[in-house]
């Protein structure tokens, strides 16, 4: 009996042994195992940081070399600075200097971080524990072609413009009013003409009197917005005129750019947000001399006035000749334009049987002070008429016209969507999105 306990004591004591050896091996093929799954995920992780933080400082490169050729030459100082590449989906940070928020140690010479749910990712300039920083919006991907040089160049004048405490705001829905969109054409076409000009002084003086000719018409339609158009192209079209002038070194490269520009913006159904980039650029491109202007365009923000005095511009006619009716085909343009107009009466009925019939939303929000509520896939209206791709309001920067109005207190807002029209003003300050009835 007790031989037999003995047995099955051994018999046990291996069993324990070989389960307890089977338990170790187990365990430590899951262990290395994990080890390697995780070397392989880092390595293809750091694989994949290489490839973007190489592609972050290949950005970097560039636009410092671009800099480095002008060494002050177009606006008298030097124009690198703080530029930030920021992930929309991420909020990863690259950057070409220190971090306010990080104290990461430089990698490949570039500066990282993640950049805090308080700062709003836009292409903007924007400051961050008292530090001012250009920045740049990307998508998973870092492109390397021209565009995102501009668009660097671009985003660093705003950088200058706000170290020298310039903060505009502005309006400009009547440039889709169907006159004002038809006289701004046809100012366009007048600038095209003078881009063409190569070489006959007299031919570009005169034609670019004609853009300012139709620009007058438009002015004494709507004289309460010749400022706001004038903020609107220091605000962007400045900053474009800086980044192609740096950028395209060769005069022929550049006036190409400009041209097609400008035939890009002609064929949009809308210029509320996008004509005084290039109204500002190719009028600044005008300007003679601009080593001896600069300083008058950012005192006066004005860029047409200055482009004026450089020329020794001092009277614009009244009226549109027959001679410039004839050569910028202006009845063909209006007729266009007329025809558009009856699209754009259409939508907006349209818009407001839908918004008639739409949805009434309780927002609350503790955390953040502006609240944007948008309808993706209608057109956005204003009293005018106009229609975008997207009707949006944005809190304090933008108001509701509706039949019931809105209440609001600290807690929360109640908006009562019936029949509403949208308008919303240009602004860079930090927003919550909140998008409905989609499509």
């Amino acid at each position: 009996m007790s031989s037999a306990s003995g047995v099955e004591a051994k018999r046990r004591k291996t069993f324990y042994t070989l389960k307890v050896r089977y338990m170790l091996n187990f365990r430590t093929f899951a262990f290395f195992f994990l080890i390697a799954f995780s070397y392989m995920a880092y390595t293809q992780e750091l694989k994949k940081d290489s490839v973007y933080f190489s592609h972050g400082l290949e950005v970097f490169n560039r636009v410092k070399e671009v800099c480095d050729i002008d060494n002050g030459k177009l606006l008298g100082f030097y124009y690198y600075c703080p530029l930030m590449l920021v992930d929309r989906e991420s909020r990863v940070v690259l950057s070409n200097t220190s971090l306010a928020f990080s104290d990461n140690a430089p990698l490949k010479g570039i500066y990282y971080g993640t950049l805090p749910e308080k700062y709003l990712i836009a292409n903007t300039a924007i400051s961050i524990d008292s530090t001012l920083y250009s920045c740049v919006s990307i998508a998973d991907t870092i492109r390397l072609d021209d565009r995102m040089i501009e668009v660097c160049l671009h985003e660093m004048c705003h950088y200058w413009v706000n170290k020298n405490n310039i903060h505009l705001s502005y309006n400009n829905e009547h440039i889709d009013n169907v006159l004002a969109r038809t006289y701004f054409i046809l100012e366009m076409r007048a600038l095209q003409n003078a881009l063409l000009s190569t070489g006959k002084e007299e031919e570009q003086e005169q034609a670019i009197l004609d853009a300012l000719t139709f620009r007058k018409q438009r002015n004494l339609l709507f004289p309460k917005q010749i400022e706001d158009e004038n903020k609107f192209e220091f605000d962007e079209g400045f900053p474009d005129f800086v980044a192609y002038t740096l950028f395209y070194s060769n005069k022929d490269s550049l006036k190409k750019k400009l041209f097609d520009v400008i035939e890009e913006q002609i064929d949009k159904k809308s210029f509320y947000r996008t004509f005084g980039y290039v109204t500002g650029a190719v009028y600044a491109h005008f300007i003679r001399d601009f080593e001896s202007y600069r300083t008058t365009v950012f005192q006066n923000l004005n860029i047409v006035s200055t482009m004026m005095q450089s020329r020794n511009i001092k009277t614009i006619p009244d009226t549109v000749s027959i001679r410039c009716k004839d050569i910028y085909n202006f009845e063909q343009v209006k007729h266009y334009q007329d025809s558009l107009e009856q699209h754009h009466l259409y939508v907006l009925d349209s818009i407001k049987y839908r918004l008639k019939h739409g949805a009434k939303i309780m927002i609350k929000s503790e955390q953040y002070t502006n609240i944007g509520i948008g309808l993706d896939g209608m057109f956005a209206i204003d009293t005018l008429g106009t229609y975008f791709s997207l009707l949006q309001v944005i809190g304090d920067f933008g108001w509701l016209k509706t039949e019931h109005g809105a209440m609001h207190n600290d807690d929360g807002i109640l908006i009562f969507i019936d029949n509403s029209i949208s308008k919303r003003k240009k602004t860079i300050e930090k927003a919550f999105d909140i998008s409905f009835n989609k499509g």
